[in-house]
């Protein structure tokens, strides 16, 4: 899958950035993690269709949890009436199918996560890269998954707060968009960067042969 392809070259090319000496970790039944990373000051986590610790979902507030809207605004007022359409609408589904509804104001899921934990210090969250892949070269589909990369970065939660400004500052959250050879003006534009089938071919031509450890 260009999913796969896309996570396994981007976790070649941190192996390079990062120049220590990481080797595999055995996985333990149960976990959500597709692979481990370890030197002896660090842990790399990756997740591939999986939200590992981080939370990609917010509810949508209810109207007794937002101030009164009198006084406020039109776009204050728009809100607070979607609230209550969305409270009534559960309330009904309720008295006509017996069963309850979750409404969210945010949901995603990407396709694969790198986490990066200095385990020096309590395992403490160093980094995290969020990636999302894209079998196309059309710039329209290009531009989706962009906003779904960026909406990735600024609703993902770790331990109740978000992640980006709140838990890490906004270099250590990086954004990868992959796809199959969108053409773009440039490359990396503030924490996202744009990646190609090409660029991760290369990545896997470097990979040396017999590169397999254990632990």
């Amino acid at each position: 899958m260009f999913e796969l392809f896309c996570l396994f070259a981007i976790v070649q090319a941190v192996r390079r950035r990062i120049e220590a000496d990481l080797s595999l970790k055995r996985i333990q039944p149960g976990g959500d993690e597709i692979a481990e990373l370890e030197s002896s000051t660090r842990l790399l986590q990756i997740y591939y269709d999986k939200g590992g610790p981080l939370s990609f979902y917010s509810d949508y507030p209810k109207p007794a949890d937002l101030p009164d809207p009198t006084g406020q605004d039109d776009f204050y007022h728009k809100l607070y009436r979607q609230s209550q359409a969305l409270e009534t609408h559960s309330e009904l589904v309720d008295q006509f199918l017996s069963r309850g509804s979750q409404h969210s104001f945010y949901s995603g899921r990407p396709d694969f996560l790198i986490l990066d934990w200095d385990t020096q210090t309590n395992q403490s969250l160093r980094g995290v890269i969020i990636g999302e892949a894209k079998y196309t070269v059309s710039p329209s589909t290009f531009s989706t998954g962009l906003r779904e990369l960026v909406e990735y970065i600024h609703f993902a939660e770790y331990a109740g707060e978000f992640l980006s400004d709140e838990t890490l500052d906004e270099e250590s959250v990086r954004g990868i968009l992959c796809t199959d050879g969108v053409q773009t003006t440039v490359r990396e534009a503030g924490n996202i960067q744009h990646i190609t089938t090409d660029r991760m071919q290369t990545e896997f031509d470097s990979f040396p042969s017999g590169d397999h450890h254990s632990s």
